[in-house]
């Protein structure tokens, strides 16, 4: 699919020669085409054959890349990075934690892989590709990862932004419950604010949608209100 993406981003004249490299480098780098294929359009950019504002649009909006960790990729269990304070959630994919990243002295939420589960290597690949996923995914309204590492236990985990805030499920229950007590709602609950709430999730779910990615378990409960106006989409996996 990527290589499909790339030529879509090439001007028609030069389509035809970046066919023919293309193909040579689909040959040679084999089950490595996903993960070689930014550095092969860069070398295009630099040859002249894909403009600034193509590499710029391919490398944001190609399909995702998903894989096993390799020896070059593989978290270190070496001075683990996050610390964690407390649990906070449990899912069918691990543990959640309150944590802290002390280097730069910021809350976050580490999602770790629970002990069961990371000793099946299929539900193993799953939590890492949901970690990649999500990564992978830069957008505004959706949860974004700040690094996976292994802990001291030999545990994967990732962690991410932390919202303090509430589900979209509990925002919807939080509404209904005060126009049934008062006959409207405050202002953070108005129908303007309901909208600029809901808006977000829909322009994240069309920019995953761009990547090739569609989200299997989008609901209310996995959807987070922040207290300041964050809205976050979550659970990717």
């Amino acid at each position: 699919m990527h290589e499909r993406q790339l030529l879509e981003h090439v001007a028609p004249e030069d389509r035809e020669e970046v066919g023919r490299l293309l193909a040579t480098f689909v040959a040679v780098a084999g089950d490595a085409v996903d993960d070689r294929i930014d550095s092969f359009a860069h070398a295009l950019h630099e040859r002249g054959l894909l403009s600034a504002e193509g590499l710029q649009d391919f490398m944001t909006y190609h399909g995702l890349s998903l894989g096993e960790l390799d020896a070059a990729s593989e978290p270190s269990s070496a001075g683990t990075r996050y610390e964690l304070m407390a649990l906070v959630g449990q899912g069918a994919m691990g543990e959640v934690f309150l944590g802290r990243d002390p280097p730069l002295r910021r809350t976050v939420a580490v999602k770790r892989v629970n002990a069961e589960m990371a000793k099946d290597a299929a539900l193993l690949q799953r939590f890492i590709n949901e970690a990649q996923v999500t990564a992978q995914l830069d957008h505004p309204a959706i949860v974004p990862v700040y690094g996976l590492e292994r802990g001291a236990d030999g545990g994967l985990a990732y962690a991410m932004k932390f919202v303090r805030g509430v589900t979209l499920t509990r925002f919807i229950e939080d509404t209904l419950a005060q126009i049934e007590a008062r006959g409207r709602a405050d202002d953070a609950h108005s129908l303007k604010a309901r909208v600029e709430t809901f808006l977000p999730v829909l322009n994240a779910i069309a920019y995953a949608h761009r990547r090739g990615v569609v989200h299997r378990d989008l609901k209310p409960d996995n959807i987070m209100v922040g207290s300041f106006g964050q809205v976050l989409v979550m659970d990717w996996g």
